[in-house]
């Protein structure tokens, strides 16, 4: 990462073993701190004994709970509560140039990080999974950290909404993993590599960043495009704009599909409402494919 111009020169470097992201004794300022991603981004910096400061225009059960964690959230955008030992500075989306916090770092050559930004840089720390798609992130990522808290996994996460049996939105854990949703808006998502991505439908949606379809295909294209060598691509097999991509990726991208039986690599069949719960079985392929790109229709065979 890159911090301010004037404050570490290359010998000069902090660095302690036990924080995998090399933020130890950094000093981050989060403008907007009190919101969902944000806040989360705090916490996982703070847990690798980073020093947190931070404003946001409202009190919050969140800077409250940030402020328990150690860190010091100011209510008020104001240009005193940037520290001068201020190494870098993450804003939300919301933070106009016009803010006087912002407007102070970039005086002082302070390297200045947007939300999607900082997700990036810390995902590379860890084995990242990122769950795109228009719809169903949040509830995606909440099932998805639960179960692997179930099955003795202790992972990192950051959820775009609160989820009750999570106990909030975000979480730091001891173990390898990196879960987050991965939004397309703005091309948020563009700034994430990580080893697991997840596509789970593609529609029209944030057309006042995106001039139709065809350029939101593209631009989850590009997001899949940005996976870690050896890592892979799960999709909703039977969306036809994800089909659509899919075709253009190219070779050398491992993909699985899923899809309610309809020939894809894990399929859920039986799909019966029990107590009001749904429940259904999964099935896996057994033997294992290659992708045919042949047609739009995501179909996998077995290797001659």
């Amino acid at each position: 990462m890159e911090f301010c111009d004037e404050k570490f020169s290359s010998n000069q470097q902090i660095k302690a073993p036990e924080s995998r992201i090399g933020v130890y004794g950094r000093h981050f300022h989060f403008i907007g701190a009190g919101g969902i991603g944000m806040s989360g981004l705090a916490k996982v910096l703070l847990r690798n004994e980073a020093i947190v400061t931070g404003s946001d225009q409202q009190h919050s059960n969140v800077t409250d709970m940030l402020c328990r964690l150690g860190a010091d959230i100011k209510i008020g955008h104001r240009t005193e509560h940037l520290n001068v030992q201020t190494d870098a500075v993450i804003i939300s989306a919301a933070i106009k140039e016009d803010n006087p916090e912002l407007q102070a770092a970039r005086e002082r050559g302070c390297r200045v990080y947007k939300y999607a930004e900082m997700l990036g840089k810390l995902m590379d720390g860890y084995d990242g999974i990122a769950i795109s798609g228009t719809h169903g992130k949040s509830t995606t990522c909440g099932w998805l950290v639960w179960c692997l808290k179930q099955a003795g996994f202790e992972p990192n996460y950051i959820v775009g909404g609160d989820i009750t049996q999570l106990g909030g939105s975000s979480g730091v854990g001891d173990g390898d993993l990196f879960v987050a949703e991965a939004c397309e808006y703005d091309r948020s998502f563009v700034n994430l590599s990580p080893r697991i991505a997840a596509i789970l439908n593609i529609e029209q949606d944030h057309l006042d960043c995106y001039k139709d379809e065809q350029q939101i295909i593209e631009a989850f294209g590009e997001f899949a495009l940005r996976l870690k060598r050896g890592g892979v691509l799960i999709v909703n097999g039977t969306d036809s704009n994800i089909c659509k991509l899919v075709e253009r990726l190219g070779e050398g991208i491992n993909i699985e599909t899923f899809g309610i039986d309809c020939g894809c690599d894990f399929e859920a069949r039986d799909i019966r409402l029990v107590s009001g719960f749904y429940q259904f079985d999964i099935y896996h392929n057994k033997f294992p494919g290659y992708y045919s790109r042949s047609s739009h229709n995501l179909a996998w065979s077995l290797p001659d």
